[in-house]
């Protein structure tokens, strides 16, 4: 999954899926919610992803040291693409935590 513990149903992401599910009453409409936010939580992480990419490769390919070698670049775009995701699935399940801790 990608998402560190939510396999598990542990940590963070565990907590936002069971209080999102929480303000539910049906079955259906819990796993709507939580779908809801799964595709949310990918979505702002893959833009991350994808930006960070996509700039740290334009960027490495332009210091003259690395213009030879392109695969280079690749992995430091891979790299800052997956710390990227990190971070954006951090700050989303923050955002989350604390508007759900609300009355």
């Amino acid at each position: 999954r990608g998402f560190g513990d939510a396999g598990k149903g542990t940590g963070r992401y565990g907590t936002v899926v069971s209080k999102l599910k929480t303000r539910k009453q049906k079955p259906a409409e819990q796993e709507t919610i939580v779908s809801k936010f799964v595709t949310w939580f990918r979505g702002f992480s893959s833009m991350a992803e994808s930006g960070a990419m996509r700039a740290v490769e334009i960027g490495t390919q332009g210091v003259s040291e690395f213009q030879t070698n392109p695969l280079i670049a690749a992995a430091a775009g891979a790299f800052a693409g997956a710390v990227a995701r990190k971070i954006a699935q951090d700050a989303f399940l923050g955002l989350m935590t604390d508007e759900l801790a609300k009355p």
